[in-house]
């Protein structure tokens, strides 16, 4: 009687065990699948693509709430990623709606975000005047814009057109410790929202290089064009070869003058 229960004993935890790995095999490739979108969205990001960042992020926030809920954490990084990628396609109704949700930002929270955000609409006339040479008003406007935006909602995309307009400021104004503290703030944003190794974080140090270039450091410069062709290579592989091609003219060419020459290709023109 005993060896029967023994046997039925063992068939019974046989089974189970069965089934137990039948369902892992069937539920993992699920879960694995569910995961792509997410990862998709961030190498999109850092490769600028994005209209496909935005619809992968998209996807996958609809997922993890379906699956997780709306105060999930994982919910809210989906909700991050596509309001940034909002920012940097220049659609800031779309993205200040996601950060309402994400923050619960109150009504003065985005009033304050709107009145900050004018200056975006702004921005060209900001930069045509500092370009001749008028930099303390659209220092100062520029600053205190940035400034609100980052109060309300920390470091996001849509600052990265104030900062840009702000470096080529402080270098007509000769403000070097703030030129430098301005593209360190403006990397710090692309390694936040596009990863270490991603387009902005090149574009940035070509900037970084010209600005030496402008100061007669030629092996700080080197260093700067050096690594913006490695992140390039890394990011967008075999369609990286007019970027790197651009940067390596750019290292043999004379420092620019022109500050719309040396002024960073901005995002979109924001609609409000």
């Amino acid at each position: 009687m005993r060896k029967k229960l023994l046997i039925a004993f063992g068939a019974s935890l046989g089974c189970a065990l069965l089934g137990g790995a039948i369902w892992f095999m069937l539920s993992t490739p699920q879960q694995s699948d569910r995961a792509t979108p997410m990862q998709n969205g961030r190498v999109a990001l850092a490769r600028e693509d994005f209209e496909t960042a935005k619809k992968e992020y998209a996807e996958s926030a609809k997922y993890a709430r379906d699956k997780f809920g709306a105060e999930d954490k994982r919910y809210l990084d989906m909700l991050k990623g596509l309001a940034w990628t909002h920012d940097y396609l220049g659609e800031l109704s779309s993205s200040r709606e996601l950060y309402k949700t994400m923050y619960k930002l109150s009504p003065e929270e985005i009033a304050q975000l709107k009145v900050a955000q004018v200056a975006l609409a702004t921005l060209e006339e900001s930069k045509s005047m500092i370009r001749e040479g008028i930099c303390k008003g659209p220092e100062a406007s520029l600053r205190m814009a940035n400034e609100g935006i980052d109060r309300v909602l920390g470091p996001v995309p849509q600052e990265i057109p104030l900062l840009n307009a702000l470096a080529t400021a402080y270098e007509v104004m000769k403000e070097t410790s703030l030129e430098e503290e301005t593209y360190a703030r403006i990397e710090s944003i692309y390694r936040e929202t596009e990863g270490e190794q991603s387009v902005g974080m090149a574009r940035t140090q070509v900037m970084l290089a010209q600005m030496y270039q402008r100061r007669n450091k030629p092996q700080m410069a080197q260093k700067c064009f050096n690594e913006a062709i490695a992140i390039y290579k890394e990011v967008l592989g075999k369609d990286s070869s007019q970027k790197v091609n651009e940067v390596v003219a750019l290292s043999k060419a004379q420092p620019q003058n022109d500050k719309k020459a040396t002024s960073p290709q901005d995002m979109t023109v924001p609609e409000f």
